[in-house]
């Protein structure tokens, strides 16, 4: 499930987003087509336009989380809700939680809370964020991100596809470049981190055998042996005359993930990889003394 935001307008004298009383009191309005006055202890906010519906953005992140935080915005003392009815043609309501908190209700039903973001330097800006988003949503939503996240595999093959094999030649099979890879989704104070990190590769060599490694293999450490590496393969028999082998490997990934409701596992993500390995056979003839 993709998270929707959409940024808030603070309402100032009477009719305040009480959060910072200072940013509060010099007013804060974004980009929403909307524009409010202020008269004594009222509030005028007029729209040119239907306010817009909330639209899906990215909001993962990579590497450790930011110092900001998401909390619930709460109207001031003296604040009316009833006293404003519908605000914008798009027809929303405001009104106010048990505890305060600023929600708008459309004519459909769904209801929308407004969250402040608070930065060590003060607010970071406010959002709307759809009342039924619930943990599990964000969880599912930052895994689904780190899955589209894993890299396609990178072959890190001794002897190479270009080179081709050898009979009774040992393989080293390995993958390159798969680091784990960290994805963070919010909604409001709800928030989680997903990381996908690279559990074991499978390859099917295309002569019906199978070799399974842990994590992405063993790349080459010792370019004058004859052996397979740890994770490896030997060919016994050359492949069919302009007809190589067809190499898949398969790397399974893991999902994790901690988040404000506290930490798992999400299941997993297949990435595969098939390429043409011709493997030929080197004849030698003796001679005598």
């Amino acid at each position: 499930m993709h998270l929707a935001f959409l940024t808030a307008v603070a309402l100032t004298a009477s009719a305040c987003l009480w959060v910072d009383p200072v940013g509060a009191a010099g007013g804060r309005e974004a980009d929403t087509g909307c524009s409010q006055s202020i008269d004594a202890d009222s509030v005028t906010v007029e729209c040119a336009e239907p306010a817009p519906k909330p639209t899906p953005r990215p909001n993962g992140v990579t590497g450790p989380p930011q110092p900001c935080r998401w909390v619930a915005a709460t109207a001031a003392d003296g604040w009316d809700p009833e006293g404003y009815g519908d605000l914008t043609p798009s027809g929303y309501v405001f009104g106010t939680t048990p505890d305060r908190g600023v929600v708008r209700t459309f004519p459909d039903g769904r209801t929308e809370q407004v969250f402040a973001r608070e930065c060590p330097d003060g607010v970071g800006g406010f959002t709307w964020v759809d009342t039924s988003i619930t943990a599990q949503d964000v969880i599912d939503d930052a895994a689904d991100r780190a899955r589209r996240a894993v890299p396609a595999p990178t072959l890190d093959l001794s002897p190479s596809p270009e080179a081709g094999g050898i009979v009774n030649l040992g393989l080293w099979l390995a993958l390159a470049g798969q680091d784990p890879v960290t994805v963070r989704a919010e909604a409001g104070s709800l928030w989680a981190e997903a990381t996908v990190t690279l559990a074991s590769t499978s390859w099917d060599m295309g002569n019906g055998d199978v070799v399974i490694c842990d994590g992405p293999g063993v790349a080459i450490v010792d370019t004058d042996t004859l052996e397979p590496g740890p994770c490896g393969y030997t060919y016994r028999e050359s492949s069919p005359d302009d007809a190589p082998y067809t190499m898949t490997v398969t790397a399974t990934w893991n999902v994790s993930y901690r988040s404000a409701a506290g930490s798992g596992a999400v299941g997993g993500v297949d990435r595969s990889l098939s390429v043409d390995y011709d493997v030929d056979e080197i004849q030698t003839v003796g001679v005598s003394n």
